[in-house]
């Protein structure tokens, strides 16, 4: 029997996060090791990684692969080194495999300027919403106890709006305690 290939890969490239999610399965877990690890990934990592790839992807003449840039939250990465770190990949993979890069994000540190470095780079964007305002803002608050909800709404408004060539998707957690109809009725009318 032969073994199913890898062709997504997740690159943790944060192992910190801008918000405190109170059902956090990494940050508020009681393994807390996360602190001991880097807060971001470095180049010589991501170079490590390309050149892995490179050969698996060689060894198994695969045609296409995925990366998904996730966290903690990927952007405290900053946009630049971001965008340095999939053009660096590129430089590695681009003549061998075709990359379909994306990034699973809160939204509340997306800019207009990154999405559109983004569109030229073909990264898709992924938001992580978990509903109405009352619903999302329940267990989703940044660090100073405030909820995230305007500033996760208004980069998937304008995702949707200005972006939706680049916009894959929204992710949420659906806490069992919410109105079910409530929650799908969202999701409905922001026409995701």
């Amino acid at each position: 029997m032969r073994l199913k290939l890898v062709r997504t890969f997740f690159l943790r490239v944060s192992a910190r996060c801008n918000m405190t999610c109170d059902y956090c399965y990494v940050f508020k877990h009681r393994d807390q090791s996360w602190k001991k690890l880097p807060p971001t990934m470095d180049e010589e990592t991501i170079v490590l990684f390309s050149k892995r790839v490179k050969e698996y992807v060689l060894a198994n003449k695969i045609e296409q692969i995925y990366i998904i840039y996730h966290g903690g939250e990927p952007l405290i990465l900053g946009e630049p080194i971001l965008l340095k770190y999939t053009d660096l990949i590129k430089s590695f993979l681009d003549d061998i495999v075709l990359v379909d890069f994306s990034v699973q994000t809160n939204g509340t540190l997306i800019s207009r300027r990154f999405l559109n470095e983004c569109r030229k780079r073909n990264i898709g964007i992924s938001i992580s919403i978990d509903g109405p305002f009352n619903i999302h803002n329940k267990h989703r608050k940044m660090k100073n106890g405030n909820g995230s909800y305007e500033l996760v709404v208004s980069a998937l408004r304008l995702l949707l709006k200005d972006f939706p060539d680049i916009f894959q998707g929204a992710i949420g957690v659906i806490d069992p305690y919410s109105n079910p109809k409530e929650i799908l009725e969202f999701f409905e009318r922001e026409s995701l």
